[in-house]
C-alpha cells in the first residue's frame, strides 16, 4: 500500500472512531437533557421525597455521594411499565417501611453490611443467604438477597416494596423482585449447594428466603417481574425468559401482563394431591420447604424484635 494509501486509511479510521465519539456524547447529552427534563416536571414530589430520603434512617447508611441512590426513579428503575411518578412513590415508600422495620440505626447499619438469614454447614462446605441493601448501580431494585457457597456468590434476587396499589393489589405492601442474576459458568457449583439443600438449587433457596421475609413483615404476595418488562433484559426478554418467567412459575406464580404473583403461605402444598413418579420425593422436598421458609421467618422475626 502506498503511503497515500496508508493516509486515507487512517484518515477513514479516525472518522469512524470520531463518529462513534460524537455518536456517544450526542446520546448521553440526550439521555442527560431528558432526565432534566423529568425532574424538572416532578420537582416538588422529588423534593418532598428527597428530604424523607435524607431524614430516614435508610438515607443516613447509604454513601451520600452516591447519588443515584435517590435519583434512581429516572432510570428504568425496577420494571418498564411504571411511570416517573410510580417509580417516586416506590423510593419514598421504601424509606418509609425500612424505618418502620430496622427501627434502630445499628440494625440499619448490619442491613448495609448484609444480615445473615439462613447459614447451613456440613463436612467441607458452608452456604448461607444474605439480605442487604444493594449497590447504587443495581436498577432492578434496592435490597439484595444473595446465597453463598463457601464465600462465592451463586444468585441474587434484588427487591423492593412497592404499595399494593401501585399494582392494583388491595394488600398495603407487595415484594417486588426486579431482577434475579446467577453466577456465570457456576453449574457445577450450582448442583453442589442443591445437593447439600435436598435437591433446592441456590435461586429457589431465595424464594424461600423471599417467602420468609415476607411473613415476618406480615406481607401477603410477592410479585417478580415478567421478562420483556425487565429493566435491563426487557430488549431481549427471549434469552431471559429461563432466568426470569420459569423460576417464577415454577414456584406458583400467576402471569400478569407485566410480573407473576407468587403465594407467600404455601403450607396447603403440603395436603395437596401429588401426581405421577416419586411421590414420596416430592413430599419430602414440599416439607423441607415449608421448614425452611418457617425457619426463616422465624429468624427474621428474632433479629428485627432485637433492636
Amino acid at each position: 500500500m502506498s503511503p497515500w494509501g496508508a493516509t486515507v486509511d487512517t484518515g477513514v479510521k479516525h472518522l469512524k472512531r470520531q463518529d462513534l465519539f460524537d455518536s456517544t456524547a450526542r446520546r448521553e447529552l440526550v439521555e442527560r437533557a431528558s432526565r432534566a427534563i423529568t425532574l424538572a416536571r416532578h420537582v416538588l414530589p422529588y423534593m418532598s421525597f428527597y428530604r424523607k430520603f435524607l431524614a430516614s434512617g435508610y438515607g443516613q447508611v447509604v454513601p451520600r455521594d452516591q447519588g443515584l441512590y435517590n435519583r434512581k426513579f429516572l432510570t428504568p428503575y425496577l420494571a418498564t411499565f411504571l411511570t416517573t411518578a410510580e417509580r417516586l412513590i416506590i423510593q419514598g415508600n421504601l424509606c418509609d417501611v425500612l424505618d418502620r422495620t430496622f427501627t434502630s440505626q445499628n440494625l440499619m447499619r448490619q442491613l448495609r453490611r448484609g444480615i445473615v438469614l439462613w447459614q447451613s454447614s456440613d463436612p467441607g462446605t458452608s452456604q448461607s443467604i444474605t439480605l442487604k441493601i444493594a449497590e447504587r448501580t443495581v436498577i432492578e431494585g434496592d435490597l439484595l438477597l444473595e446465597h453463598h457457597l463457601d464465600g462465592l456468590s451463586l444468585h441474587k434476587l434484588s427487591f423492593t416494596f412497592v404499595p399494593g396499589r401501585i399494582l392494583n393489589k388491595a394488600c398495603p405492601q407487595v415484594l417486588f423482585i426486579g431482577g434475579s442474576q446467577g453466577l456465570h459458568s457456576s453449574a457445577e457449583q450450582v448442583r453442589h449447594a442443591a445437593k447439600a439443600n435436598g435437591e433446592i438449587t441456590p435461586a429457589n433457596m431465595l424464594i424461600i428466603a423471599m417467602r420468609g421475609l415476607a411473613l415476618a413483615l406480615g406481607i401477603d404476595q410477592i410479585c417478580g417481574v415478567r421478562a420483556h418488562s425487565q429493566p435491563v433484559v426487557h430488549d431481549k426478554p427471549k434469552a431471559s425468559v429461563s432466568v426470569y418467567d420459569d423460576l417464577w412459575l415454577m414456584n406458583g406464580g400467576m402471569c400478569k401482563p407485566n410480573y407473576y404473583v407468587m403465594p407467600v403461605d404455601t403450607s396447603h402444598d403440603l395436603t395437596k394431591d401429588i401426581e405421577g413418579k416419586n411421590r414420596s420425593r416430592t413430599r419430602r422436598k414440599r416439607r423441607l420447604r415449608q421448614s425452611l421458609t418457617e425457619t426463616i421467618a422465624g429468624h427474621v422475626r428474632t433479629i428485627l424484635a432485637s433492636s
